[in-house]
């Protein structure tokens, strides 16, 4: 069971009481722009990404989108599953 989104922002960032944690997990490569995620379980680690970097988030871990870019909007490629 795989679910793979094309996912574009311009500007959102997560609401700052919500975090991510998915039941699977996410292969996720920026594909246009850049963005800032935090990860919850790591002290606050952030992670800063550009054009053509990705990250893999295992099932579970907290993370939340700190920062996307506007000019050029951020086009992110995500799939889910249990790799």
């Amino acid at each position: 069971n795989i679910l793979i989104e094309r996912i574009i922002s311009n500007g959102q960032q997560t609401p700052p009481d919500f975090w991510y944690e998915q039941q699977t997990d996410e292969w996720v490569m920026l594909l246009s722009g850049k963005a800032t995620l935090l990860f919850d379980h790591d002290e606050g680690q952030t992670l800063e990404m550009n054009t053509g970097e990705w990250v893999f988030i295992p099932a579970l871990r907290r993370h939340r989108v700190v920062f996307t870019s506007q000019q050029p909007p951020c086009i992110w490629l995500a799939v889910h599953g249990n790799f």
